[in-house]
């Protein structure tokens, strides 16, 4: 079971080549984060040895709990904050303590600890979660060099992650399995020259940018600036990411609807602010949150507005905590 996003994806892909056994890809309910967003029915009749979730970002109770439900053992390999489990697997340096500066993608994680050595996904999942705010100097060499081994550049990078990740924006199952075969098949140039992945990601764009614009600035407390906007689709970290590069200094919280999944997102990055820290405070109040230092978002379904206070409240009085 992996993430809808191409981190995701090409983590799943770089397991599936270095595994021998039979193997189902299990997407989950794009937006969601909980052992309730897949068929259960499904994967017990399926009857598996293990179930891995790759890049998911669930809690552990919460793999606990699927664990529980599916009666097979659960691994998660991952590279979200979070902590060890007691029945549970967890191939995730930052759930012992590690710096999400040295793991900025699960295609790292996977590279590092299980030794299976595909550079091109491995670029694929770093720049689809960092782009190119990479802070580790072996990573970044890692990523460089691939780079001028391919005669590849910035922006060819970053057109494979939108190729990849314009389906789960789009909330197109049938287009994340596509891109997964694609990738699996002929890699990054692959994804590059896919025309319908091309087509996709300029729907994705069309809807991004429809989405930036309607954007209010709700209100702004010093550093933490506070947006609301709605999309059709799912294009959340797009629009958090644009409004963070515009406001590089700040907090950017935005509220978006988005009409596809029927939910709200409270979306949270930073360029300066090690945001992330306040994520055990806000699952502590019951929040269906997930995240990284400097980035996290919110499933939101009902009082929302309430959660949007309380994570402006909680952002501000630890903000001095944060840099």
């Amino acid at each position: 079971m992996h993430h809808w996003d191409s981190d995701g994806i090409a983590s799943a892909v770089i397991i599936s080549k270095h595994i021998g056994a039979e193997k189902k890809f299990i997407v989950p309910r794009i937006g969601t984060y909980t052992y309730k967003s897949v068929n259960i029915e499904s994967i017990v009749n399926a009857n598996p040895d293990l179930v891995v979730l790759v890049d998911y970002g669930i809690s552990i109770s919460e793999a606990e709990e699927l664990r529980r439900n599916v009666e097979c053992e659960v691994a998660i390999v991952d590279h979200h904050l979070n902590k060890p489990g007691q029945n549970i697997l967890v191939c995730n340096p930052l759930a012992y303590g590690e710096s999400s500066a040295k793991y900025p993608s699960t295609t790292w994680v996977i590279r590092e600890h299980l030794r299976f050595e595909d550079p091109g996904k491995t670029v694929l999942g770093i720049v689809g979660d960092v782009e190119w705010n990479i802070r580790d100097h072996s990573v970044k060499t890692y990523v460089l060099r691939f780079m001028d081994d391919h005669r590849l550049s910035r922006k060819d990078l970053k057109k494979a992650v939108e190729h990849v990740d314009s389906c789960y924006k789009l909330v197109d199952y049938e287009c994340i399995n596509y891109a997964r075969n694609v990738l699996a098949e002929k890699d990054v140039v692959g994804v590059l020259e896919d025309k319908l992945l091309a087509m996709k990601a300029r729907e994705v764009r069309e809807e991004m940018w429809e989405a930036i614009e309607e954007s209010v600035l709700l209100e702004s407390r010093g550093p933490i600036k506070v947006f609301s906007t709605k999309s059709k689709a799912y294009v959340t970290s797009s629009i958090g990411r644009f409004l963070a590069e515009k406001n590089p200094e700040d907090v950017v919280v935005i509220k978006v609807y988005v009409e596809k999944l029927g939910l709200v997102n409270i979306y949270v990055r930073s360029l300066r602010y090690k945001v992330g820290r306040i994520i055990p405070m806000l699952k502590s109040k019951g929040f269906n949150v997930g995240g990284k230092d400097h980035v996290f978002s919110i499933v939101c379904e009902k009082g929302c507005d309430e959660k949007l206070k309380t994570v402006v409240s909680v952002l501000e009085k630890q903000l001095g905590g944060l840099v």
